[in-house]
């Protein structure tokens, strides 16, 4: 009788021979941070380890399943071309693809590299199987850096140009014959200088935040009393004539209780917060409207700081976006109100680098209510 010839062998198999025999080797892919998985020949997975296994929420029903049908996302087609081209041309290659993950698009590295095993001595079939071993770098946090780089860039050149183009353009006019005219010349000069003033103000909040995201800044703190720092603040906004209070008739008031602790800040730095949210508050509120300052304690180890206006209100899609650098909810009316679009952004950092937090609550035409917290001064 003839002997029958066993089965050959699959990748799979060798692979699972391999896996549990070497221990360094399961152990090595299994604590890297890279997303790693093993393909057979027709692109059916055999092995993830458990980087990959996190990030996608792997079962174990993925095994042997066609990767287009594990891996979602713009570039599902493309992973499993490209393993099939290396799988053919057993060439290694190295891509940036896109996935859907917990429903975030993620990007990452994909390399991509031809693997070969040799069959063990006493099995029948082919000397070696092949397969491909696919590593995923996340590079998600990279591309997202790497955008608010750009966008930063663009805004900046965006912010600069229009004042730069206006001063350009007055200045060739009157130097095209318009300083004959005393009046035309003093209309033409005015502009100029409000947009020197522009340039000025997005010049210092751009130090002031590459200040603020340094890894050397440390502000210096130190117990504070709120109330005389309120009343100085609230003073000089009703003061200054460029945050559009004067002739706009709004009321302001302040509320803290006499016993409410010092906070632990730097004076300066909590300056600058109120006057960025009591000069907005003024911008955005109508003839007759009124602003408030109010703080209490909030727990055991914090104070709440909130400046209540009466004002245009925010509607509720923009808000989470408020903080983010240049972001405008309206961009045509807050130029005109002479904002660089930074003001909040750096609010947000000082308050974080006191350990405290900032939100705001708004409705369109409800007005709006910005608070924050600051650690209570001990002793």
């Amino acid at each position: 009788m003839a002997r029958l010839s066993a089965p050959p062998p699959r990748l799979a198999d060798i692979l699972h021979s391999y896996l549990q025999e070497d221990g360094p080797m399961i152990r090595v892919l299994q604590e890297m941070r890279d997303g790693v998985m093993i393909c057979d020949e027709t692109t059916g997975l055999l092995f993830y380890n458990a980087s990959l296994k996190d990030t996608f929420l792997l079962r174990r029903s993925a095994l042997n399943q066609p990767c287009e049908k594990t891996f979602m996302g713009d570039s599902s087609e493309e992973l499993s071309s490209s393993i099939v081209h290396v799988l053919k041309s057993r060439e290694s290659t190295s891509k940036d693809m896109t996935f859907r993950c917990l429903n975030l698009e993620k990007n990452f590295q994909v390399n991509i590299v031809p693997l070969r095993l040799p069959i063990k001595e006493g099995m029948d079939g082919p000397k070696t199987l092949n397969g491909c071993l696919v590593m995923f770098h996340d590079m998600t946090a990279i591309h997202r850096t790497e955008k608010m780089r750009r966008d930063f860039v663009a805004n900046v050149s965006h912010e600069l140009r229009t004042p730069l183009s206006a001063i350009k353009g007055y200045t060739e006019t009157l130097l095209d014959g318009a300083l004959d005219d005393a009046n035309v010349s003093r209309d033409f000069v005015e502009v100029i200088f409000k947009h020197s003033l522009r340039l000025t103000r997005l010049v210092e909040d751009l130090l002031d935040l590459s200040k603020l995201e340094s890894p050397d800044f440390i502000p210096e703190l130190r117990a504070t009393a709120l109330t005389p720092l309120i009343d100085r603040v609230l003073a000089l906004v009703q003061d200054n004539t460029t945050s559009k209070a004067s002739g706009k008739n709004l009321s302001f008031s302040v509320d803290i209780p006499e016993t409410l602790p010092k906070v632990l800040a730097s004076p300066d730095n909590l300056e600058q917060v109120l006057t960025n949210l009591l000069d907005n508050a003024v911008k955005y509120t109508p003839e007759g409207g009124s602003i408030k300052v109010t703080a209490q304690e909030f727990g055991s180890k914090l104070i709440q700081v909130n400046v209540l206006d009466t004002g245009i209100g925010i509607d509720e899609k923009h808000i989470s976006r408020l903080f983010e650098r240049f972001y405008r909810v309206d961009k045509a009316r807050s130029r005109d109100m002479g904002g660089t679009g930074l003001g909040l952004s750096i609010v947000k950092h000082i308050v974080q680098y006191h350990g405290g937090d900032i939100w705001v609550t708004s409705k369109d035409n409800q007005g709006s209510t910005f608070s924050f917290t600051l650690q209570k001064a001990i002793g």
